[in-house]
């Protein structure tokens, strides 16, 4: 148990060293990474899989990242009603009507964003929690709970609505990442689709 506390303190305060950009995410994946490989127990090669079934992986994940816009957009929608302010996405500003930003930021979201915070908040955080756990269904739900607990946590500089959004697509991704055997392809392009449909959005002065 103790492990278990220390390896999610240590990965989760990792995501907090900023050295270059994308260090925390990529110094936080590695140490995932290093405790998955310590633990020797095969989740590793589960996490990175490959399915063969690949039509149904990529199925998961279209409808996986439409369901997380889905939901976004049903809470912008709310918000306003509960006095709860926009979410601050100035570290998105410069993608407003500049195509060549919007092309780097989703290669940026295709090849590290998404993979590194899948791995991170979902596949590391739901493990761990679920071998802090007894054994069970309640036990996978509260995992996704808490991992989604610190997916928000993370994105707190977002403001309210952004914690929020994000803890509710933590749990969506969550919920598709214990559907899919614990396996990281659906979520990979969830998150990815999510993300960059966000950004066009942005790019289009669709969204803030």
């Amino acid at each position: 148990m103790i492990f278990n506390l220390v390896a999610i303190a240590a990965v989760v305060a990792l995501t907090f060293v900023k050295v270059f950009p994308f260090s925390s995410q990529l110094f936080a994946a590695l140490g995932a990474m290093a405790i998955g490989i310590y633990r020797s127990d095969g989740r590793v090669q589960r996490w990175f899989r490959i399915d063969h079934d690949w039509r149904s992986m990529i199925a998961w994940g279209v409808v996986g990242g439409l369901a997380v816009i889905a939901a976004d957009a049903a809470l912008y929608s709310i918000y306003p009603l509960l006095g709860i302010a926009p979410a601050k996405l100035d570290r998105f500003a410069s993608v407003r009507g500049n195509l060549f930003e919007l092309l780097e930021w989703l290669a940026l979201i295709w090849t590290i964003v998404a993979l590194t915070e899948e791995l991170i908040s979902r596949a590391f955080l739901i493990d761990q929690w679920t071998d802090l756990l007894p054994a069970g269904r309640v036990a996978s739900a509260l995992a996704v709970v808490f991992s989604s607990m610190t997916f928000s946590a993370l994105h707190v500089y977002q403001g309210m609505a952004g914690a929020i959004s994000n803890f509710v697509a933590g749990v969506i991704l969550g919920v598709i990442y214990l559907q899919r055997g614990r396996t990281l392809g659906s979520n990979v392009i969830a998150h990815a689709i999510a993300d960059s449909l966000g950004l066009v959005a942005i790019f289009l002065g669709l969204a803030a």
